[in-house]
């Protein structure tokens, strides 16, 4: 824990003017306190605690402190230990190294002794590090007042001379913990700007729990449209051990945004508001929330506005999610986003700082937080913590020159036009390196909980065997108590038994019963029978007692083995313990070469990451150009996507006028055909009717040779007669029917020929259409996967800008003209073969339509001499053999000359789909060199991106 000293600083009054030995500033603070023979005079500040009583005697050749307040009883006990240290001469330094106690030594809330010191000179200096009069220090030694010192502190106004407005992260000046910005969250003078909307701070997790203290410097703006905006949320993944602020609208009263202090211990919620609790909206507020036990306080503006004295502690864990400015709910969402600034964010663990600690913070608010000293907490500085401002200034002004240089090392030079390749044994070397690392760090941690395990193991045994001990001491005290009282009960009774025996030996056996002495002989006779049996009673006695004396030193006996394998067993565990902590050296020692190897590992590796980092830049040129030559060639598909479209729907209407006018036609050659046929079975009914009516008259003529010869024979030439004219008349159809029949085939084969000349151009046109629509498929499937590439690339690129953010390195531009280059000849030339193809497209199309309406020309022509010849045949006038065949051989020679020309036409085609062929195929290799270019910066990507995450 690092500690921040502080002067103190007077109230209202002039009060000071009546103390002796007192210094103070312009600002009313106290820097000085004169020690001298005599006690301090006048009132004494609450601020400085108990001190009424302290002074200095006998400064001669061993000065001693004499007198003590009752709140410093634990320094006078820890000096009293010393064993003497206190004599002091000008070289000596009483140090106090243990934190707890002098806790109380001075100022009882809140504030503890950072160092102490005392010197043999007649006057001392207690002052603080803020004071301009610490340069004229009466003694060389000082002893500093200070506040216990936050455990973790992320001031976002810092970022501003650290890591500039683009900062992404905030370093924690008390741990390496880091408060990252997300959501479009900025750096501003004032600290992070959050928009309400999704910008937050992520940061790092750790383990903590307990009393707690939180500060904060906070602006809000639009509350009563944010409700249960979070300020800060800490919360486990299923919404568990939170520990949160955020603002309450209270709808049922007046509607307007309290702050509110929330913990979790589990799923039970208890949270400190109240009425007085009003944020101030459009200005900074400075709040902190303290728990312990079951009291939760809430300050605003350093005084104390709501206590809760149902509340919870934190529970002790690491939690999931620590954020500022949002919270993350069960589905990973993030909601309760908080629009306004926060200047900074402070924590104390295990402690709830007390009003006066609060007063303080909130006075120096404005101030910019002081570099943490590496002070742990339980400890005290070797020397005094008091600087002048000069050289709190120098130092100052040495960090930035510092980070300065720090930052012009980290500038990378310009690099030639040139890609890097990545050097994968480093980087696998470097993976295998942080394996190891974490794995060692994984056994170390093992090992420590084992250590703690057994050590705690170890003094619980050592406890129970110290209690046995006890124990077996205490029994064998009192069991030598019992065995000395029993030998001197045995001494005494084999005493008092010999009296006995002496007795009864100097006594007469016998005496006349008649003797006067009779009755003094029976009374010695009744005596010697008692001491007998007294004898008797002892001798049992002494018995059971050498019977008890054994026994209690087979249980001597037995206690004394116990009490031997105790310490046996006592000696085999400390050589367990002192295993393990051989076991702990070696495993610091080994885990000390590794961070050593991993350093000159990373160092090593900053050449590659640079190198990296030129990969990024060059991936990231071509990218942006991929993207917009892609867009560009989207565009120019689009187009011809639409143009081929409207051919298609060109196309297929003038195959279905075609067709319909060849149906037409068709039909009406079908309707002439019928009706020549009708007129030829007409006539050879005539033919058959005639002939009947031939051989009726020459029946006739046989049956009436003799009858009316002269009639029949009139008859008769009158019947040839009629029968010549109706033969003329047959034989007129008969060369009709022909010619009919002649006129029907070549119209047949005129249909024949104009349906396969028709069928050609529909097929051909239907095998256009189909490779039209397959192109126009073909092309739409490119431009999905183009577009693909281009999200893909979009996607990348913004990965890898937020990774060169992340390092905080500047980006290499130089090898952008190089691929610039490239590109742009690219590009030129798919530029150049998508010109020609269009314009190859553009010749097919008027050739086709060239074709068209030649083919509509002959088709007229043809047609209207059809129509001749089918008129002149239907007609009254017949004409003769040659004129017909001259006709039908000018058609003929009308069709040979368009089928020719046709062919030409066709020819043309072939020509032009020659020239589109070849234009697709070139357009098809720039395109597959475009792939490969992307593929190669695919490959270069995943290698960067694998040497990075290695």
């Amino acid at each position: 824990m690092s500690q921040r000293s502080s002067s103190v600083r007077l109230g209202s009054g002039d009060d000071y003017a009546k103390w002796t030995g007192v210094q103070v500033d312009m600002f009313r603070r106290i820097v000085g306190l004169e020690w001298c023979k005599q006690n301090l005079k006048g009132g004494v500040p609450l601020e400085l605690g108990n001190i009424s009583t302290l002074k200095m005697l006998n400064f001669k050749d061993s000065p001693d402190l004499v007198c003590l307040p009752a709140t410093m009883h634990s320094l006078k006990d820890q000096v009293e230990r010393g064993g003497g240290d206190l004599l002091l001469d000008e070289a000596s330094i009483v140090k106090e190294e243990d934190e707890k106690a002098v806790r109380h030594s001075l100022l009882s809330r809140g504030i503890s002794v950072g160092s102490m010191s005392l010197e043999s000179r007649h006057s001392q200096l207690i002052g603080g590090r803020d004071s301009p009069e610490t340069r004229v220090r009466l003694g060389s030694s000082a002893m500093s007042v200070e506040f216990m010192e936050f455990d973790h502190s992320w001031d976002f106004r810092l970022g501003m001379k650290g890591n500039s407005a683009n900062a992404i992260e905030v370093k924690d000046e008390c741990s390496g913990l880091v408060a990252k910005l997300g959501g479009g969250a900025k750096i501003a003078k004032g600290g992070v700007e959050l928009d309400g909307k999704t910008s937050f701070v992520n940061i790092d997790r750790w383990r903590w729990g307990g009393a707690t203290s939180i500060e904060v410097m906070v602006k809000g703006e639009k509350l009563k449209e944010r409700d249960f905006a979070r300020i800060f949320d800490f919360r486990n993944e299923d919404n568990t051990e939170e520990v949160s602020m955020y603002n309450w609208n209270n709808e049922e009263a007046d509607n307007q945004p309290r702050i509110t202090w929330c913990v979790k211990q589990g799923a039970n919620a208890e949270g400190a508001f109240g009425d007085d609790a009003l944020f101030d909206q459009g200005e900074f507020t400075h709040l902190v929330v303290t728990t312990e036990n079951k009291s939760m306080k809430i300050y605003k503006n350093g005084k104390l506005i709501v206590t809760d004295e149902s509340g919870f502690e934190p529970e002790t864990c690491t939690r999931a999610n620590n954020l500022v400015g949002a919270l993350k709910n069960k589905k990973g969402e993030l909601e309760g986003y908080f629009g306004g600034t926060v200047a900074y964010l402070r924590l104390w663990h295990d402690h709830a700082l007390p009003s006066t600690h609060v007063s303080y913070l909130y006075s120096t608010r404005d101030l910019p937080a002081d570099k943490p000293k590496n002070v742990k907490r339980g400890s005290l500085p070797e020397k005094p913590c008091v600087k002048a401002h000069g050289e709190e200034v120098k130092e100052y002004q040495d960090e930035i020159a510092k980070l300065k240089k720090d930052l012009e090392r980290f500038k990378v030079a310009k690099p030639p036009v040139a890609k890097v390749k990545v050097n994968n044994e480093q980087a696998a070397e470097i993976k295998r390196l942080m394996e190891d690392v974490k794995r060692l760090r994984g056994d170390l941690e093992r090992f420590e909980a084992d250590k703690v395990k057994k050590v705690t193991e170890l003094r619980e045994i050592n406890n129970q065997h110290t209690t046995d001990m006890q124990r077996l001491e205490n029994a064998l005290v009192q069991l030598k108590k019992d065995n000395e009282s029993e030998k001197k009960k045995s001494k005494d009774a084999e005493k008092k038994n010999k009296d006995v025996e002496r007795r009864l030996s100097i006594m007469p056996t016998s005496a006349p019963a008649s003797s006067p002495g009779s009755l003094d002989a029976t009374r010695l006779t009744r005596e010697n029978a008692r001491l007998k049996r007294e004898k008797e009673n002892l001798d049992e006695q002494t018995r059971e007692h050498k019977s008890e004396v054994r026994r209690l030193e087979q249980e001597l006996d037995k206690l004394q083995q116990e009490l031997n394998s105790k310490e046996f067993q006592e000696k085999k565990l400390n050589n367990e313990a002192k295993s393990l902590k051989v076991d702990h050296v070696k495993k610091l020692t080994e885990i000390e070469t590794l961070n050593r190897n991993v350093k000159s590992a990373k160092e090593s590796a900053a050449s590659t990451r640079t190198k990296l980092q030129q990969i990024i830049d060059v991936m990231k040129a071509e990218i942006e150009a991929d993207k917009q030559a892609h867009i560009q060639e989207v565009a120019e598909l689009q187009t011809r996507v639409t143009k081929l479209e409207g051919e298609k729907s060109v196309i297929k209407q003038e195959s279905n006028q075609t067709i319909q006018k060849l149906e037409r036609e068709l039909e009406t050659e079908t309707h002439h055909t019928l009706s020549a046929k009708n007129e030829c079975n007409l006539m050879k009914m005539d033919i058959k009717t005639l002939k009947d009516s031939l051989s009726q008259v020459k029946a006739g003529q046989a049956i009436c040779d003799g009858i009316e010869v002269v009639e029949l024979r009139r008859s008769n030439i009158d019947l040839k007669k009629r029968l010549d004219r109706e033969m003329g008349k047959v034989d007129e159809l008969t060369e009709t029917v022909a010619a009919n029949a002649r006129m029907m085939q070549h119209v047949e084969a005129n249909v024949k020929y104009l349906e396969d000349s028709y069928s050609g151009s529909i097929k051909s046109v239907k095998e256009r259409d189909q490779t039209s629509t397959k192109k126009a498929k073909k092309l739409e499937h490119e431009l999905r996967m183009m577009e693909s590439v281009v999200r893909q690339c979009k996607f990348e690129a913004e990965e890898y800008k937020q990774q060169a953010v992340e390092h905080g390195e500047d980006l290499i531009s130089e090898l952008v003209p190089h691929h610039d280059a490239k590109s742009i000849a690219l590009d030129m030339k798919r530029e150049e073969l998508t010109r020609e193809l269009l314009e190859a497209q553009e010749r097919k199309n008027k050739v086709i339509e060239e074709m068209k309406h030649q083919l509509a020309l002959f088709q007229q022509s043809e047609s209207e001499k059809e129509r001749a010849i089918s008129s002149s045949t239907r007609g009254n006038r017949r004409i003769s053999v040659a004129e017909r065949n001259r006709l039908e051989n000018t058609l003929s020679s009308e069709r040979i000359s368009n089928h020719i020309v046709i062919s030409s036409y066709r020819e043309k085609l072939v020509n032009v789909d020659g020239n589109l062929h070849r234009l697709s195929s070139e357009l098809k290799s720039v395109t597959k060199e475009i792939e490969r270019g992307k593929r190669k910066v695919q490959r270069e990507r995943r290698r960067s991106v694998q040497g990075r995450l290695a």
